[in-house]
């Protein structure tokens, strides 16, 4: 599998099984098993040999707020990683994922690969 390829299907995987529930820690309480009140940023998860984590983004869409997917495993494409070290990410809007849609995509989709559907 080319290296493209294995971020993609990490990527999918997380979303798929790990992301709406990471999201969900930031809205709940931490007496109810949500994040501590001043986190911005998730524990790592290891998905596929990839370390990844959600954290809040802060001045994205007219500064409503977002959520950024980092991997801690690879950094940017033509970064020196002996000098400097940048993961990968991908930032999306709150409004995008909840009011969009792409939430219930991402769900809906997860539950379609758990079935077996895709």
């Amino acid at each position: 599998m080319t290296e493209a390829i294995t971020i993609v299907v990490v990527m999918m995987i997380f979303l798929w099984n790990s992301f709406p529930a990471a999201l969900a820690e930031f809205q709940k309480p931490p007496a109810e098993g949500g994040l501590r009140a001043d986190a911005m940023i998730t524990p790592d998860i290891e998905i596929g040999g990839e370390m990844l984590c959600i954290q809040r983004a802060l001045g994205v869409d007219q500064d409503r707020g977002g959520y950024i997917v980092r991997n801690r495993s690879r950094c940017v494409k033509d970064k020196d990683i002996e000098t400097s070290f940048t993961p990968h990410e991908v930032c999306w809007a709150s409004r995008f994922l909840y009011e969009g849609g792409l939430l219930k995509l991402i769900t809906d989709l997860g539950e379609k690969y758990k079935n077996g559907q895709l």
